[in-house]
């Protein structure tokens, strides 16, 4: 009888993670971000009532989350990169001041302060165009995420713009 061959399989290999994505540096703050793309560019965007949580360093660090559609129905999701609690847990023998104040969600992604997840690769074109514009963001860049960032990142932002809470 032979031998069975064993196949390693990756269920989220079949997923299409090639979602677009605008990255945007400015000074705003997670809430009044989502004020200005709701209020300028339709994009009904609301708050997560329970931000995305990572645990990292002996800590619980929070990231804001707003989920919204554009009012021609393309689902969006942003993403605060920076944290913005922490709820630290003195395991490692750190005091508060030697614990470090901010996380990154994305390690590779350093430049950007917050990630919109758009459906449509036209609307994140056009968008991007606008928001340089915009006094208040200092620049956005579209990049496809699955180009951009490691595997493990695409599927974290795959997860946390898949699971939408209201």
């Amino acid at each position: 009888m032979p031998k069975a061959k064993v196949i390693k399989v990756n269920a989220l290999d079949s997923i299409k993670m090639d979602f677009s994505t605008l990255g945007i540096r400015t000074n705003l703050r997670d809430f009044q971000l989502a004020f200005l793309l709701n209020k300028h560019w339709d994009c009904n965007l609301v708050c997560r009532p329970e931000g995305e949580d990572v645990y990292r360093n002996d800590a619980l660090w929070y990231f804001s989350v707003y989920d919204g559609h554009h009012r021609e129905g393309l689902r969006m999701c942003l993403i605060s990169l920076y944290s913005h609690v922490t709820d630290y847990h003195a395991t490692s023998g750190l005091t508060l001041f030697d614990a470090p104040t901010q996380v990154h969600l994305l390690p590779t992604l350093k430049a950007w302060d917050y990630l919109l997840i758009v459906e449509n690769m036209e609307f994140a074109f056009d968008l991007e165009a606008q928001l340089k514009q915009a006094e208040s963001i200092t620049t956005a860049q579209y990049f496809e995420a699955h180009t951009q960032l490691n595997t493990q990142e695409t599927h974290l932002l795959y997860e946390i713009s898949n699971s939408q809470q209201h």
